[in-house]
């Protein structure tokens, strides 16, 4: 059986890597690849417990302003030139910028997004 999980991080603050079944922290390291890989980000390594046959983990991060999937655009930029516009975009590696996942086009990641945004803006998710 495998001994651990491997996700791709780029330009991530990592805070914790807990069980979501009892909340016990689990065992996680911080791999960064040497040249010439060093630009794709590290390998977020969890180790998984003996004996389980799924695992589901919580992982406590912020993204930050190095974030190659989230982009924002000047209020001039826009059409009505008042509000600025924020999207995310996570091809064609930059997934491992907004989350730590396995970012390959063969491995989908389900998400639920929680956004707030003043008036008169709208978010959209999907």
């Amino acid at each position: 059986p495998p001994s651990h999980v491997v996700f791709d991080a780029l330009h991530l603050a990592l805070e914790s890597v807990s069980f979501v079944d009892d909340g016990k922290p689990a065992d996680w390291e911080l791999r960064r690849p040497g040249v010439p890989k060093r630009n794709f980000g590290s390998a977020l390594i969890v180790k998984l417990p003996p004996g389980r046959e799924k695992v589901a983990f919580r992982i406590r991060y912020e993204t930050t302003a190095k974030c190659t999937a989230i982009q924002w655009l000047a209020p001039e930029q826009t059409k009505g030139k008042n509000h600025p516009f924020c999207f995310t975009q996570s091809q064609a590696i930059c997934g491992r910028s907004l989350l730590p996942c396995q970012d390959t086009p063969c491995v989908k990641t389900p998400f639920t997004c929680r956004v707030t945004a003043p008036m008169p803006l709208v978010a959209v998710c999907s």
